[in-house]
């Protein structure tokens, strides 16, 4: 832990953390990790009030000590003015720290800002005018794709990422026009995905909890009809997948 003055102003950093794999956290990031007064991580709050965080998970494997582990629990819905003061309430304790001269370390899956929970307290920050330092990750259809040793975008391919869609309609007119489709949290469609690759009749490849010891990839409709999809989970779309592919 790091001896700073209380007069001294502190230091914040964002850090990503990877898709799952903890292996997979790049050695800049474990490091500001390790030299952090305090780390806080994400989580979600269900409806039930279940807590949960994947990052909790990643960062058990990296022996911090637990007393400098802080959860950010977020509430899962579409009530975007509750999260907000969520944010908020999250910002005031983190300005404190970093006022009073902590090293501060805000963690996240996947990539520090691609779909990540850390650009909300980041617009926070940059309006109060505080230095804050990102460190980059893998996103998790990076990953999904080295897993599968599939090259998703070669040369001129346009490649779109695509989040949370309400429909599966919406992709037929993505498909025509990007040579590579990547739809990350599939939850939101997931009663549509095998009808709708069923009539695309294209190449696919799904993934989730990339990086886990749960992982689960496979480019067969059939592996698909009945299961259950989570929110950690993608599709691919790409002229590069050739052969069916599972794990």
């Amino acid at each position: 832990m790091n001896n700073k003055k209380a007069s001294h102003i502190g230091r914040i950093t964002g850090v990503a953390l990877g898709p799952g794999d903890p292996e997979l956290i790049t050695v800049k990031g474990l490091n500001r990790l390790k030299e952090a007064d305090k780390i806080y991580f994400p989580g979600s709050v269900s409806q039930s009030g279940q807590l949960s965080s994947f990052s909790l998970e990643i960062l058990k494997n990296y022996g911090l000590p637990p007393e400098r582990l802080h959860g950010l629990h977020i509430p899962m819905n579409k009530n975007r003015q509750h999260a907000g003061r969520v944010y908020d309430e999250a910002f005031e304790l983190i300005r404190d720290d970093y006022n009073a001269g902590l090293d501060v370390v805000i963690c996240t899956e996947g990539d520090i800002s691609f779909y990540s929970t850390f650009g909300y307290l980041l617009e926070r920050f940059q309006a109060a005018n505080m230095t804050v330092e990102l460190i980059a990750g893998v996103p998790a259809f990076i990953a999904a794709g080295a897993a599968a040793q599939l090259p998703i975008s070669l040369q001129q391919d346009k490649l779109i990422v695509l989040s949370q869609l309400e429909s599966v309609a919406e992709l037929n007119s993505y498909l025509a026009s990007f040579e590579s489709v990547v739809i990350m949290k599939l939850s939101t469609i997931r009663h549509e995905i095998v009808d709708f690759l069923e009539r695309a009749n294209r190449p696919f490849l799904y993934a989730e909890r990339i990086g886990t010891p749960d992982a689960f990839f496979t480019s067969q409709i059939e592996r698909l009809k009945g299961r259950t999809i989570p929110y950690f989970s993608l599709l691919i779309f790409s002229r590069h997948i050739k052969t069916p592919f599972q794990v």
